[in-house]
């Protein structure tokens, strides 16, 4: 058979199992001859099976691949060993079935014979027939090699018997020491993961980090539902040289995606993504140039919840037609986390980050200085998106939401989040119009609006969250509303957010209201605060009480607010009745930014424990979301006795105060037996 005609059938055979499986060549292939018992054939052309039922005589044929390239966390989708059989002596084969088993002992092509040659387990793993003209014959062995891979079984290879006791045939087939090789054994492996390294200088074939594609799209080409694509540092642009600004890095559903590799790891866990910084950049055009950058960098239609992007910097895109800049999202629930969405833009909707009909979890993720008309860092349109871990930091959006703008969400949860230096028109740390999402344990501090309301906080029509455990501090408003401003323009649409264990402080407004204000039609549909401290903001205009609280009416119990005068008897919003207080809360240093509270305030233990909220979004990641929130924004007991009065009463405000004695873990204010159960179950567990 001629050589071009040899090279067809390899690449036909590759093409069936995959588009991107990858053909490994033996390291030591040999036979062993029962009739030349010391001979050694390591180095011949060919290989030879032979029937057992000649004694002396029957030959084997041993195989072995070097497979430490392979992470041993790697799955192997499939497997399949192949040698060309071209010629045969005595009988012709034709039907003969010979068997693949599993060797199990050590051995090497340059000294094995039949007298030293390794043992083997007696399973068959797979079998095939001999053709009735020459040509490839193959076995699966897909699961012996995934156990040779993850180190089940050591990796000695394979032997290929024909165990019939009749008949008298010797079957040849071509080593890796034949001259041609296109007719070569091979393995080919599909694995489930694809390595990409802009610097690989090997066959850049995806299959280790060496023969690594070089180019991100490449891998996305060939990528299937279960693969995993582990991209080392470096930049990559998703154009691949054309400055086509349509190209965009699309994922593919139930497709892995992780950056932050060196190169060379054989794990997962050994990535370091914050310093093997990974980019997929949008800057495909004139360096340093926006407008010819990439509308979207990153691109995820229909993803499901095994999707993952995880440990890249996605930047310079610039989308002048549509929505969001650095990413865009359409109905799925992907995974992005441990990613860094940064100098990105859109003329519309969704600098960083653009979510429409959606619910992915987006975690330990930071969006810097993205801009956009709405939601400089994010912008959420319908879905039930869950942000947790996230920083939101120097965003700027034309109208509503610097850092994060929503509309028409369903049960959207905010999580231990950070809104800082973020601005707009209104809504400087975020936005919500028709979304009423959970936001809990986030911090909102120094955040402000150009011209219009809410420096922390803007809720428009039909948008009554849920805060729990947050602060707000130095957020400003050149209107009203420093730290949050809600407005509702009918009863139907009213904004009337329930805020607990919430506080304000150091917030300031050009006109009205420092702390919170409340523009609403219906006196019915009014903010709840509970548990909450409103202490030092200021406004333009109105009462010292008014410029914490104005607007329309707020229900407020268990609370601390400030008034003209602490020492009268007057306290606000129902006074004593309501248990409110109007007494310094003792702010460690407001201005700062710090707004826990000191040793002796007065709002240690002043709170309801009733009112204090389900754990929704799990802040103790205990999976049970039915308890009452028992942490606080610094993730410490909730309750705690905080003054060691043997009470523990839920203080007001953020934060919980707890004393601190050597060895009291559960914060009872006693060393003893509880807290040695606490210590000994976390005993270098590294908790």
């Amino acid at each position: 058979m001629d050589t071009k005609k040899g090279l067809k059938i390899v690449c036909i055979i590759l093409a069936f199992i995959s588009a991107r499986a990858i053909a490994i060549t033996p390291t030591d292939d040999a036979t062993v001859d029962d009739f030349y018992p010391d001979n050694n054939n390591g180095d011949a052309g060919s290989t030879i099976v032979r029937c057992i039922n000649l004694n002396p005589g029957e030959l084997d044929t041993l195989l072995k691949f070097d497979l430490s390239s392979v992470p041993p966390t790697a799955s192997v989708k499939s497997a399949t060993l192949g040698l060309y059989y071209w010629h045969y002596n005595d009988t012709n084969p034709t039907g003969r079935q010979l068997n693949l088993y599993r060797i199990t002992s050590a051995w090497s092509e340059v000294t094995v014979t039949w007298n030293s040659r390794p043992s083997f387990n007696a399973t068959v793993i797979d079998s095939d027939t001999v053709p009735a003209s020459y040509g490839w014959m193959t076995w699966n062995v897909a699961s012996s090699a995934q156990a040779f891979i993850n180190g089940t079984n050591p990796n000695y290879g394979w032997q290929i018997m024909d165990t019939a006791a009749s008949g008298n045939s010797m079957i040849y087939f071509r080593t890796k020491d034949y001259a041609d090789s296109g007719y070569h054994p091979y393995l080919q492996l599909d694995l489930d993961i694809i390595f990409v390294d802009e610097n690989a200088v090997g066959a850049n074939d995806g299959s280790n980090w060496t023969d690594a594609y070089t180019d991100l799209q490449d891998a996305l080409s060939v990528a299937v539902s279960g693969d995993e694509i582990w991209v080392a540092n470096g930049t990559y642009k998703p154009d691949q040289g054309s400055g086509n600004r349509s190209a965009t890095f699309q994922l593919i559903n139930g497709v892995k995606l992780y950056g932050g590799f060196a190169g060379g790891e054989m794990a997962l866990d050994q990535r370091d993504w914050e310093n093997n910084v990974t980019t997929l950049s949008g800057d495909v055009g004139t360096g340093g140039t926006i407008s010819d950058n990439s509308q979207n960098v990153v691109y995820t239609p229909s993803a499901g919840s095994t999707t993952v992007i995880d440990g890249f910097t996605i930047t310079a895109g610039n989308n002048t037609n549509s929505t969001g800049g650095g990413g865009m999202l359409t109905s799925g629930s992907p995974k992005i986390s441990n990613c860094i969405f940064t100098e990105n833009s859109t003329n519309f909707y969704g600098g960083g980050l653009f979510s429409m009909s959606s619910s992915p979890i987006i975690g330990n993720c930071e969006f810097i200085n993205n801009s956009a008309y709405e939601g400089g860092g994010m912008y959420i349109y319908e879905g039930g998106p869950t942000v947790t871990n996230c920083t939101f930091f120097e965003n700027e959006a034309e109208r509503y939401g610097g850092g994060m703008a929503t509309a028409d969400t369903i049960n959207m949860k905010v999580t231990k989040c950070i809104f800082s230096d973020n601005v707009a028109e209104s809504g400087g740390g975020m936005a919500n119009d028709g979304s009423s999402p959970a936001i809990v344990n986030c911090i909102f501090n120094d955040n402000y609006t150009t011209t219009g309301s809410g420096g922390g906080l803007r809720n428009n029509e039909e948008s009554s969250p849920a805060l729990v455990n947050c602060a707000f501090v130095n957020n400003s408003a050149t209107a009203s509303g420093g730290g949050i401003f809600n407005r509702g323009e009918s009863h139907d649409d009213d904004s009337a957010p329930t805020l607990v264990n919430c506080s304000f402080g150091n917030n300031s407004a050009g006109m009205s209201a420092g702390g919170m204000y409340t523009d609403n039609s219906d006196e019915e549909d009014d903010p709840t605060v509970t548990n909450c401290i409103f202490w030092g903001n200021t406004a333009g205009f109105g009462t010292v009480i008014d410029q914490q609280i104005d607007g329309d009416s707020s229900v407020v119990t268990f609370s601390c607010i400030q008034d003209d005068n602490p020492d009268d008897t007057s306290i606000p919003f129902g006074g004593a009745a309501n248990s409110n207080i109007d007494d310094d809360p003792l702010f460690r240093n407001a201005v700062a930014g710090d707004v826990r509270l000191s040793g002796d305030s007065p709002c240690i233990e002043a709170g309801n424990d009733s009112a204090v909220p389900a754990d929704s979004t799990d802040l103790d990641e205990d999976s049970n979301t039915s308890e009452q929130t028992p942490l606080d924004l610094d993730l410490r007991f909730r309750f705690a006795d905080g003054n060691c009065d043997d009470t523990s009463i839920v203080d007001m405000g953020a934060y919980e105060l707890i004393w601190i004695y050597l060895g009291d873990l559960d914060n009872d204010c006693d060393v003893d037996f509880s807290d040695f159960g606490i210590f000994s179950s976390n005993w270098l567990t590294g908790r």
